[in-house]
């Protein structure tokens, strides 16, 4: 059951009576500046997943991107170590390429998406003047 089911108009439990935080998110530019890192490492290991010390300093914000769908965690494999291992999907490539616009803002509870909101944006949107794509990319 989705979170939101639960909650009325002044996030009030209906099931407890706590009251719950829902927290708005934006994507911002430093998130998809480590997404275009973990993308060309990934590209330089053949496309496999890579630990996030060797591309991220910025470890909160890369981790807002599952929230979106753009990254997802390696699966366990039996007698290796992954956590920490992380690659882009094919919707965090389309969307750092260009092809792909979506939601400027994510609403959690718990950790958990609860819905999108704001307007849809492409990767050079997010980045604005503060970061260049194509020194990003090159």
């Amino acid at each position: 059951m989705q979170p939101s089911l639960f909650l009325n108009e002044n996030n009030i439990c209906s099931c407890c009576g706590a009251r719950i935080k829902v927290w708005r998110k934006p994507l911002i530019g430093i998130a998809v500046v480590e997404l275009i890192k973990l993308y060309k490492e990934s590209v330089r290991n053949n496309n496999q997943s890579v630990h996030i010390n060797v591309f991220s300093k910025q470890r909160s914000n890369f981790y807002t991107l599952k929230y979106w769908g753009m990254i997802e965690g390696s699966e366990k494999v039996e007698g290796k170590r992954t956590a920490g291992m992380w690659k882009p999907t094919t919707k965090g490539i389309q969307f750092l390429l260009g092809n792909l616009s979506i939601p400027s803002h994510v609403e959690t509870l718990n950790n958990k998406v609860v819905r999108f909101s704001g307007d849809n944006v492409f990767v050079r949107d997010v980045l604005g003047k503060k970061f260049n794509y194509d020194e990003l990319f090159a």
